[in-house]
């Protein structure tokens, strides 16, 4: 067996397994026959299936983890890892750190389970909401089920109710999805240290600052550590809003995964953006806010109730 082996942070080591001889399971395969896109896939057993699996060995502190499945998603540049393989919670954030260090360009890590009750679990590594792998969990659940559109019911980490999402298979081949977010649970202003008041919006699994005030790169991740002490919050997300363009830059902190990272786009900063405009004007709020990795478009309702629209490609 050709191997080749990668030493990464916290003493992860990552196996590529590469050209097994008889085992097909570890083949890289590409330009599979019967397949309609020519994507890099490992580990596919149905070749109607356009997901983008991968598959490594990973041993993290002496525990080996054997055999990890894991595709990757692209909803709006927020590139996004979903596990497929059970993970015990306590080796989450560092099997994220692995295969984020083997996949460059990746931004999040989400491990999936399948739990009665949803169409699909999704545990963020460090415990967090997202909305943009929550858009990819429901893609995930519909795919799987052999559907090009559906209604899907998810279960998320850092929201303490059901997530319900509406997906449609594009033309193009991307998925269009629609997200009913978690409401804030409290938007206030508050002073930072170093910054005095400014918004924030809370959320049950990330806090958001919303600032209109550029800062350099540095301070904004000293900010973001900070800040994320101060709010007590499991994240924390530092939403640079453009207000005049309607362009928004996202940073996001999370401390148990010990990730920091400008965002692409982000689902859950784009929901706060949206319901801080809606409280400040007093009324419902539809926008459509640009962003490094393309447009999500937010919905707040007069009752408070949040939608959020994107796509996510394969």
């Amino acid at each position: 067996m050709n191997t080749d082996l990668r030493q990464v942070e916290k003493g992860v080591m990552v196996t590529d397994l590469k050209q097994s001889e008889n085992c097909a399971e570890e083949t890289d395969i590409r330009k599979a026959e019967n397949c309609a896109d020519e994507t890099d896939r490992r580990q596919v057993e149905n070749c109607a299936d356009e997901t983008d699996r991968r598959q490594v060995e990973i041993c993290v502190d002496d525990a080996d983890i054997s055999q990890v499945k894991y595709c990757v998603m692209d909803p709006t540049g927020n590139i996004t890892i979903l596990v497929e393989s059970p993970v015990a919670i306590e080796l989450q954030p560092s099997v994220a750190s692995a295969l984020m260090e083997r996949e460059e360009g990746t931004e999040q890590v989400g491990f999936l389970s399948h739990e009665e009750g949803c169409d699909i679990n999704l545990r963020m590594a460090g415990g967090e909401f997202c909305g943009n792998a929550s858009m990819c969990a429901a893609v995930y659940a519909a795919r799987e089920a052999g559907r090009d559109k559906g209604d899907m019911v998810l279960y998320v980490s850092g929201s303490s109710h059901p997530v319900r999402a509406k997906v449609e298979l594009l033309p193009d081949g991307s998925w269009k999805g629609t997200v009913d977010m978690p409401r804030p649970v409290g938007i206030e202003n508050i002073a930072l240290p170093g910054m005095g008041p400014v918004p924030v919006v809370r959320f049950d699994g990330i806090c958001h600052v919303i600032l209109r005030d550029r800062v350099s790169r540095e301070q904004a991740e000293r900010f973001a550590r900070t800040w994320c002490a101060v709010l007590g919050a499991d994240a924390v997300g530092l939403m640079f809003l453009d207000h005049a363009n309607l362009h928004l830059t996202p940073l996001v902190y999370v401390p148990a995964a010990d990730t920091l990272c400008w965002e692409n786009s982000c689902a859950s900063g784009t929901t706060a953006v949206g319901a801080y405009l809606a409280a400040e004007a007093g009324e419902a709020v539809m926008a459509e806010l640009r962003q490094p990795g393309g447009s999500l478009t937010v919905e707040v309702s007069c009752d408070g109730s949040c939608r959020l629209t994107g796509r996510v490609k394969i």
